[in-house]
């Protein structure tokens, strides 16, 4: 049996014990700027401890799937986290994204 409520799901099995999910979580850019010569970046899954990656290219037409990991790690018990990256001068222009398996 199977229940879902509020973007979690849990399974109940015939030995009593039970297994809960993060369900569906959406990572939403809360900021992202440069500051003090680095990239500053906020984002918000709902979920806390929420797995995560972000993703980096120069070329925003390259599929994601190409992407290179720059960065991976879980969210706080807020649900939320921020990465900073040191932007050196005459470095070549990166695009970014968040990836939640």
């Amino acid at each position: 049996m199977v229940l879902v409520w509020c973007g979690t799901q849990a399974a109940f099995y015939e030995d009593g014990s039970i297994s809960v999910g993060l369900g569906q979580v959406t990572p939403i850019i809360s900021k992202f700027e440069v500051r003090n010569g680095k990239v500053v970046v906020e984002v918000t899954v709902g979920a806390a401890g929420a797995p995560l990656t972000i993703l980096s290219h120069t070329n925003l037409l390259v599929p994601t799937s190409q992407w290179e990991p720059v960065w991976a790690g879980r969210c706080d018990a807020s649900g939320r986290f921020a990465w900073t990256n040191e932007v050196s001068e005459g470095s070549v222009q990166r695009y970014y994204t968040v990836r939640v398996p």
